[in-house]
């Protein structure tokens, strides 16, 4: 039994990009730059100020001024999510893969939906090795947990927490829709995963935006749900993190991917490199379209891979 259960832990880590993906082949780019410690601060320290960011941006629109000059990437991406919060309707769909040691790839998908004041997620992770199947409800003060290993999210004991407990164990709230810290704080100077830097890029009928973040002070949230999901010695240490978005002109989410690489120590000492990238599809919904799963209720069909999801959503 001994034997069983350590050689269950290397796959064990695979579940750690969970919450906003984690993926695969970025693994050679600069590993010999070093690693950045995780810095032991208040996270708040690194947020931007979005009210200040939509500031602007309403100011650039009523000036008609050219967006990509009035703000930097990370306003860009916050101005982004600051109109996506003002839908009452909406939901979003990713898919994305995580690898670790270059071993096991590690499915990984997640969707979301918001009814007005109702706010639910869904967060599946599965291989030939370990699976998390995860289900999510916040409504008032209150979030609801299914967690299990199977699809049978009904047939798991739920979990009651208050919505401030359940961000300090992963990070960001259900009704929040971005787990990494993205301002002007956060910009990394050094282009660690091998993407490029900040960018802005106007091209016809929108936007993209790439943010190349600092793997230290961004992730000060995200490294939260990773501990709480795996049996972890200490916070993971990233490498990398780089976002890319896609924005329309109005600067509305349409989608974006994520590509990161970390290294996570086991309680028992055991450690991996773990890489990975998840491609997240934002949609608005009108009154009466957005259905909220029942726990009971089956897992939606995912697309097979991060191009069928966007080939699903005709882009």
């Amino acid at each position: 039994m001994r034997f069983m259960a350590k050689s269950f832990e290397i796959p064990s880590l695979l579940v750690l990009g969970l919450g906003l993906g984690a993926g695969t082949g970025f693994g050679v780019h600069e590993m010999l730059k070093p690693t950045l410690e995780v810095i032991d601060g208040d996270a708040s320290a690194y947020m931007i100020d979005a009210e200040a960011a939509f500031g602007k941006y309403e100011a650039a629109k009523k000036k008609g001024a050219p967006l990509e000059s009035a703000l930097d990437p990370s306003e860009m991406i916050s101005v982004a999510y600051t109109l996506f919060s003002r839908q009452e309707y909406s939901c979003s769909e990713g898919v994305g893969v995580s690898r670790a040691m270059g071993l096991v790839d590690q499915g990984i998908q997640s969707m979301t939906v918001r009814d007005k004041d109702r706010y639910f997620e869904e967060s599946n992770s599965f291989s030939n090795f370990v699976s998390l199947y995860n289900r999510m409800y916040q409504e008032g003060d209150t979030t609801t947990k299914y967690w299990g290993k199977t699809p049978n999210y009904g047939g798991n004991a739920p979990e009651e927490v208050s919505n401030e407990q359940y961000a300090s164990e992963m990070g960001r709230q259900v009704s929040e829709s971005i787990v990494y810290l993205v301002s002007p704080k956060t910009d990394s100077p050094v282009d660690r995963s091998g993407k490029g830097l900040s960018s802005i890029k106007k091209h016809d009928g929108g936007y993209t935006v790439e943010f190349e973040a600092d793997p230290a002070s961004s992730t000060l949230r995200y490294v939260h749900q990773m501990k709480t999901i795996s049996n972890l010695k200490e916070f993971p240490r990233f490498d990398y993190v780089h976002l890319t978005y896609e924005l329309d002109e109005d600067l509305n989410l349409l989608y974006f991917r994520n590509y990161e690489s970390y290294r996570a120590t086991l309680a028992s000492g055991i450690g991996s490199t773990c890489e990975g990238s998840m491609t997240t599809v934002y949609k608005v919904l009108g009154p009466g379209e957005a259905s909220i799963p029942l726990p009971s209720d089956p897992s939606i069909a995912y697309p097979k891979d991060e191009a069928s999801l966007l080939e699903k959503y005709g882009y």
